[in-house]
C-alpha cells in the first residue's frame, strides 16, 4: 500500500513540473491593453514574467474607491525608488 501511496504522490509532483513547464513556455510579454480579472492575477503575472527576467516587481501604490473595488495599482520594479545611502 505504501508503494502504491508513493506512486501517487510522484505522479502528482510530476504532473505539477509539467504544468510549470509549460506555463513558463506559454508566458507572453506584457504589452498594452492586456486585461485582468483581478490585481491578483496582474501580480501573479508580473510575478512570473519577471522572475523569468532576472528581476522582481513589487505593488507600490493603489486607490480603492469608495466601494473598496480597486480602482488602480502602480507595479514598479523591486528596486525602483530613492537610493538608499
Amino acid at each position: 500500500m505504501e508503494k502504491a501511496s508513493a506512486k501517487v504522490i510522484e505522479d502528482n509532483i510530476d504532473n505539477q513540473i509539467d504544468e510549470i513547464r509549460n506555463t513558463e513556455e506559454h508566458l507572453e510579454d506584457p504589452k498594452p491593453g492586456m486585461v485582468f480579472d483581478s490585481i491578483d492575477e496582474v501580480m501573479k503575472f508580473y510575478t512570473r514574467y519577471t522572475k523569468e527576467k532576472g528581476f522582481a516587481v513589487c505593488k507600490r501604490t493603489s486607490s480603492r474607491g469608495n466601494d473598496r473595488e480597486m480602482r488602480y495599482a502602480t507595479i514598479t520594479c523591486n528596486r525602483g525608488g530613492k537610493p538608499k545611502i
